[in-house]
């Protein structure tokens, strides 16, 4: 453990100490220019009453100064996003590479580079460097790529700063969307076209403002390398489609039925593509085939499992998105699936070869097909009940299976479903309730039963993959199981609600137990098959486990530490209704509120009613599974960093009103960001207010927030920036000219600063642009060493030399 002075928590009277001995050392001998700024700024956050880590225990000690002082583990600032920014605040996305590389956005370019390409955010790669965080554009450069598609979503960006996105050549039809991998250099290769030729009409061509058209291919994700990328595409109508396309949108061999509802209910048909310079994407609903040798087309003799439509991990059904966690594998091998069944059809019949029910499927290698949920013969399955509800002859018995994420690997599965398929779990008599319809999935289910959690472990031998997680220690206990709230990386841990008692009689640390009927807490361990119970939550609570949560659980990818909010008092020192943060160990089963008050300040966190909250997991979102997936805790689980307008230390300040009636203040300006660890809360985000909660890199050591206040010498604007509070951090300060007169201070002439310029894209995949022309070399003028008499050198010139009045009038008017 590191001591007090280092990590930040020493007090004024102590360093009161330190500024005293400095000053008198002052006295005695000439220090460095570096130690009087020190002391400076040591005194002045002495005053504040702020704590300062010692400048003798921290290696970047010169970068510590200022706001910085106050960080506690040797944190210093660095500002993240670039310094002109156009006028436009700079918004964190996520980050990759343990914290070296962040995605960001902005409304504006800055000097030079892309303009948005509606009214959403610009994609931008942001690199840490030896000398600053260095930003470059990720979106491909408008003078030769349009978008296809509304760019809503944050860029794909990979550890080594490639990205995918979907765009087209301004040389091609408005309606056309193609798959690009931007490589690190800049360079672009096509991937491959999600429409076929045939869905295009040859004209009109132009840029983005030719025409905004809600038609193509929409990215679903990645590998994190960007080798395997899948895409999906809506079957539409002959009326939807471009003019002069009279059939279909679709590629050959796909016969996913056309439909014109509402695009949450279109049928929707999924593809994947490996690699690049493809000229004809791979179906993935599909059953086990393979394309004849010769057949120009490799989906030739595919047939669909469901003609209504094939989803990415769990169903979309409007306006929620299915939960897309690991849906693809790291390696890309495995493309988890759901088929859309005859039951979930609410507007017009399908018509088209489809399951009885929504079920879950596995595409391996590309070359077959595995069912995950449907029902097959399985050796803990033998009882008349069990077998009453599945197999051949009972489809009216099949119930939806709802997908929730899998390991990374793609060696487990997670569904949960309302149907009995082994003899411990049980069956929700109700037809109408399934885990995937409405927005709340198992939340839905108003049966006597409910939902099953099961998991697929395909290490295990044929016929007994399928375990149920949610079977309860009492034979017959309906699990009621209410959704899933997070799965660790590897799918050893994986944390469930249910409103049945699962556990029996058992305790928590503070001799809490499971309550029937209400939102209980449990985590499963897959390599034990060990149920345990946390803590029983509120019902406020459910949009933790809601399908594609809007603030989802974070777990580390170990699936020892969850961190959490909760309106429930789940600790002796919780005495608040509005949420606060929890952080729970499954190692020593330790429950613990870390939104507490700094050595109990105020009292210890108990003051106010606004929640405090933890930055969001979209697992419903575009994801790769190299983006920081738990952002509100370290991998070791030591730092959580959440958000509060509370004021938790001494140095954080008061919360403005926004709106207040009868005494009640319902919005609050000023956020704070705060850092819990080792029993402790700091203030990471100094005086200001923040937007949005921290982030947290995996090693900890990056704390990423945004904020309009300027924590380093060179943020001078009022716009929001992301801010990087980093262990052993910091950059030197930029260096003032020295004072001049005359044409001493002209200097050489700069550019304007950007947030950066996509200059000429190099294709190195299939495209149709012709290569960029090389400018000629122009000569290097020869340097002037000697000036004939009268005249004198400058910046390699020799010139006539003015009077002292005309200089004194050009500096003059250059100072003004």
């Amino acid at each position: 453990m590191r001591d007090a002075t280092h990590s930040g928590r020493a007090g004024t009277a102590g360093l009161g100490c330190v500024v005293g001995g400095s000053l008198h050392a002052l006295g005695r001998r000439t220090v460095s220019l570096g130690v009087v700024l020190t002391v400076l700024a040591a005194s002045f956050f002495a005053l504040l009453g702020t704590p300062m880590a010692s400048a003798d225990t921290c290696p970047n000690a010169t970068f510590r100064v200022g706001p910085s002082a106050s960080l506690p583990d040797c944190r210093a600032y660095e500002q993240v996003s670039p310094v002109f920014k156009g006028g436009f605040a700079f918004v964190y996305q996520y980050s990759v590479a343990g914290g070296e590389r962040v995605d960001g956005g902005s409304l504006g370019a800055g000097s030079g580079g892309n303009p948005p390409p509606g009214p959403t955010t610009t994609n931008y790669d942001v690199l840490r460097t030896a000398s600053g965080w260095v930003t470059s554009p990720l979106d491909a450069p408008l003078s030769q790529f349009a978008y296809a598609v509304p760019y809503s979503f944050p860029g794909l960006l990979s550890d080594a700063g490639a990205s995918l996105q979907l765009i087209r050549p301004v040389s091609d039809s408005i309606y056309a969307s193609d798959l690009y991998l931007r490589r690190p250099d800049g360079s672009l290769s096509e991937v491959g076209p999600t429409l076929p030729r045939s869905a295009l009409p040859p004209a009109p061509t132009g840029p983005s403002e030719a025409g905004d058209h809600h038609y193509g291919g929409e990215l679903l994700g990645a590998t994190p390398d960007f080798s395997h990328a899948v895409f999906q595409l809506f079957a539409h109508e002959a009326a939807g489609l471009p003019p002069g396309v009279t059939t279909t949108d679709l590629w050959p061999g796909d016969t996913t039925v056309q439909s014109n509802q509402p695009e949450g209910e279109r049928r929707v048909s999924l593809y994947q593509y490996v690699g690049t310079a493809n000229s004809e994407p791979a179906l993935v609903g599909v059953k086990n085939h393979w394309s004849l040798h010769g057949s120009p087309h490799i989906n030739e003799g595919a047939e669909l499992i469901s003609q209504c439509g094939t989803f990415l991990g769990g169903a979309h059904s409007a306006p929620v998105q299915g939960n897309k966690h690991n849906a693809i594998s790291s390696d890309g091998s495995d493309v988890f699936f759901t088929a859309k069944g005859a039951d979930e059809d609410e507007f017009i019949i399908c018509g088209g070869s489809q399951p009885p029910v929504g079920e879950l499927f596995a595409r391996l290698d590309g070359e077959r097909t595995v069912a995950v949920s449907e029902p097959s013969p399985q050796t803990g399955c033998a009882m008349p009940a069990c077998l009453a509800n599945t197999g051949p002859g009972h489809e009216a018995n099949f119930r939806d299976a709802n997908f929730e994420g899998a390991s990374t690997d793609g060696s487990k599965v997670l569904f949960t479903s309302t149907q009995q398929l082994l003899d411990a779990a049980t069956q929700d008599p109700s037809t109408e309730a399934s885990a995937t319809r409405g927005q709340a999935g198992c939340q839905s289910i108003n049966g006597e039963n409910g939902c099953n959690l099961y998991l697929y472990d395909f290490a295990k031998p044929a016929g007994e993959r399928l375990i149920d997680l949610s079977a309860g220690e009492t034979p017959g206990e309906e699990p009621r199981v209410q959704g899933v709230a997070a799965v660790s990386e590897d799918a050893s841990h994986v944390y469930f609600l249910g409103k049945g008692v699962l556990t029996g009689s058992r305790q928590n640390e503070y001799g809490a137990t499971a309550q029937a009927g209400k939102e209980n807490l449990y985590v499963a361990d897959t390599t034990t098959g060990h149920t345990t119970f946390i803590a029983t939550l509120s019902e406020e609570d459910h949009e933790q486990w809601r399908p594609n949560a809007s603030s989802p659980m974070n777990v580390t990818s170990d699936g020892r530490f969850l961190v959490f909010t909760s309106q429930a008092a789940l600790t002796p020192d919780d005495t608040l209704t509005a949420s606060q943060v929890f952080r729970y160990d499954a190692q020593t089963r330790q429950l613990l509120r870390v939104s507490i008050g700094q050595e109990g300040f105020n009292d210890n966190g108990n003051t106010n009613v606004d929640p405090a909250g933890i930055a969001r997991v979209g697992f419903g979102e575009p994801t790769t599974a190299n983006e920081n997936l738990h952002p509100a805790v370290s991998d070791d689980g030591s730092t959580v960093v959440f958000a509060s307008v509370d004021r938790l230390t001494p140095q954080a300040p008061d919360s403005l009103c926004l709106f207040e009636e009868a005494g009640v203040c319902f919005e609050y300006a000023t956020h704070k960001i705060y850092e819990y660890r080792e029993g402790h809360v700091y203030l990471i985000s100094a005086s200001s207010p923040a937007f949005a909660p921290g982030s947290v890199s995996s090693s900890g050591r990056d704390i990423f927030f945004e904020t309009p206040q300027s924590l380093v010498p060179q943020d001078t604007d009022t716009q929001s920036d992301v801010y990087d509070a980093r262990i052993d951090g910091g950059f030197p300060a930029p260096v003032e000219p020295a004072s001049c007169s005359g044409e001493a201070c002209q200097g050489a002439p700069s550019a304007a600063p950007a947030l950066g310029s996509p200059g000429s894209a190099t294709l190195t995949g299939s495209g149709n642009l012709a290569p960029p022309v090389a400018e000629p070399k122009k000569a290097t003028p020869k340097k002037v060493t000697k000036c004939p008499k009268g005249k004198k050198r400058s910046h390699g010139k020799c010139l006539k030399a003015k009077s002292k009045k005309k200089a004194r009038t050009s500096d003059g008017r250059r100072r003004k």
